[in-house]
């Protein structure tokens, strides 16, 4: 187990979260696991679906190699989608938080999470967050762990429409580290301390699982 990162243990209706090895997380401006030449970095707005300006706010704070923002994904998103994004009954913005502080061995304990937010950031320059988020979520549960390179990220890239030479551009000259290192800023003024981070009107959620997740947000939404 690596300095500060808790890698927690999902029961059958919890789910827990990586921890921040500090409240003030940063890029690194060069990922593990990638080579690039860095190219003028660019801003983009964060992602952002569903009603433009619902009374109900959600922001989502995730990091793709979290164990525990995985299984996020797999017990909460398609619901949280379909049945609150997709209608129109919250506005959700999606932020990057890669957790890229170090462990003993003077090395990240997430190497892939920032090169992922740098691939999900291009793919939303391209008009394919959702399908790519889902894609990269996909590909960190195989890898466990391991490596994630930029050719992966660019296959999955093509694996769902993208055009792959502005993806493979975007991505390996870190076209949108600016808007990453804006997204990280906006989780340490919240005082993020792990992902996955749900803040629903700019106040954390706390929940133990998907029921009691839903439960708040249903309460939150039916509201007058």
């Amino acid at each position: 187990m690596k300095l500060k990162l808790v890698f927690f243990v999902v029961a059958l209706l919890g789910i827990t979260s990586c921890t921040s090895g500090s409240l003030s997380q940063k890029g690194t401006g060069n990922y593990p696991n990638s080579i690039y030449t860095a190219s003028g970095s660019q801003d983009i707005q964060s992602a952002v679906f569903g009603a433009p300006n619902s009374k109900v706010q959600l922001k989502l704070f995730s990091d793709y190699q979290c164990p525990a923002c995985i299984v996020f994904h797999d017990q909460v998103e398609e619901k949280l989608w379909k049945d609150y994004i997709d209608t129109g009954k919250v506005t959700a913005t999606f932020y990057n938080f890669p957790l890229t502080f170090t462990g003993r061995d003077g090395k990240p304990v997430h190497p892939n999470a920032e090169g992922d937010a740098l691939g999900a950031l291009c793919a939303l320059s391209g008009g394919k967050y959702r399908e790519y988020r889902n894609a990269l979520y996909t590909l960190e549960d195989q890898k466990q762990g391991a490596a994630v390179t930029d050719d992966e990220r660019v296959a999955k890239a093509k694996e769902i429409g993208l055009d792959v030479t502005e993806f493979t551009s975007c991505l390996t000259g870190a076209r949108y580290q600016k808007a990453l290192e804006r997204e990280i800023d906006e989780g340490n003024q919240l005082g993020l301390e792990g992902t996955p981070s749900v803040y629903l009107n700019n106040k954390i959620m706390n929940f133990r699982g998907p029921d009691e997740f839903f439960k708040i947000l249903d309460a939150a939404t039916q509201a007058k």
